[in-house]
């Protein structure tokens, strides 16, 4: 079978009520007219996909407004308007135009909606795939009963002697892994007109690993310099976190690199460098413990100080000892 790839993404399923119809005025002077003021938009802050969600524009308007709506570059028409998430984007920006019918002035206004997402794919907890060994992926989340289509690489999944699905297709299988199965797996469940695509998983062999160079003890007021140094075999992230505190003192950060001078002694410091794949499911993580002293340095006498300056009758016990021994 051909691979079919699949169309472009369906974002968002559209409709809206109390459609009105916006006719241009030939008139240039509304004494009755006013508004649109305070447009608002009225609903939820969080969508789950493949469940609808209705959002109300409203807006102070004589005569009453009219109403276009924006989503993600969608358009629709109408004061009530109902979104449906395929869940394939993380958000939706929505946008309402209110507009005066008779004068024909507008007001916008928008909203940024999260989308939760229930269906995804996710291999055997804590297993690490490995070639010619064998693994799974699950679409885990997908109603019961409902149907589930593959993809990989945006593309219908194309089945090869190694792979089988499961009796409800929820689960994906591979006897042997191969190079060629390496790659960004889907999956959409579809039940009763509810259409969720999932979030994906990318299936790799690489490993990551994560280092922090560095001093484990450091001196007040001494620049001391800190790397991440990861081992991504996949593509990867890199973050700094400070899960106990940021550092006191003189601190930059640039990419891989801390530069820090501390100022309190007696305390402790904790770095950690996070590297991860979120598609792969893969992540790696090291932490360095740094000890911040007080070095006491010993203090140089002054010149002329009492350990140094000769008494003055050592002086003349000296001198006079010396023409003693002249004398004889």
């Amino acid at each position: 079978m051909n691979p079919t790839h699949h169309p472009a993404w369906l974002v968002l399923t559209l409709t809206a009520g109390a459609v009105s119809v916006i006719f241009p005025q030939s008139v240039t002077a509304f004494p009755d007219t006013r508004g649109p003021y305070f447009t608002e938009i009225e609903g939820p802050d969080l969508l789950t996909a493949g469940e609808e969600a209705e959002f109300t524009c409203t807006a102070d308007c004589t005569p009453p407004c009219a109403y276009n709506w924006s989503a993600n570059g969608q358009l629709a028409r109408g004061q009530v308007l109902t979104v449906t998430a395929n869940g394939l984007l993380s958000s939706v920006d929505l946008e309402c135009i209110s507009i005066n019918p008779k004068s024909q002035e507008t007001s916008r206004q928008t909203k940024k909606v999260k989308v939760e997402n229930p269906v995804s794919v996710k291999p055997p907890a804590g297993k690490e795939p490995f070639l010619k060994r064998p693994f799974s992926l699950t679409c885990a989340g997908a109603a019961e009963m409902s149907s589930i289509v593959w993809y990989k690489d945006s593309y219908t999944l194309t089945m090869d002697a190694q792979m089988t699905l499961s009796a409800d297709n929820a689960t994906l299988s591979f006897s042997s892994l191969l190079p060629s199965h390496g790659g960004f797996y889907q999956c959409v469940s579809s039940k009763s007109g509810r259409r969720i695509v999932s979030v994906g998983h990318l299936l790799t062999y690489g490993s990551l690993s994560v280092n922090i160079s560095g001093p484990d003890t450091v001196e007040v007021g001494t620049e001391n310099t800190f790397v991440c140094e990861p081992n991504c075999e996949i593509d990867c992230s890199i973050v700094w976190t400070f899960r106990k505190g940021f550092p006191s003192g003189s601190f930059t950060q640039r990419k891989t690199v801390i530069k820090w001078t501390p100022d309190t002694p007696d305390t402790t410091q904790v770095f950690t460098c996070v590297v991860e794949n979120t598609s792969a499911g893969k992540s790696a993580e090291a932490t360095k413990v740094v000890r911040v002293i007080q070095i006491q340095k010993p203090v140089k006498p002054e010149s002329g100080s009492m350990a140094l300056k000769p008494s003055a009758a050592l002086c003349l016990l000296v001198c006079m000892g010396v023409l003693f021994h002249w004398g004889l």
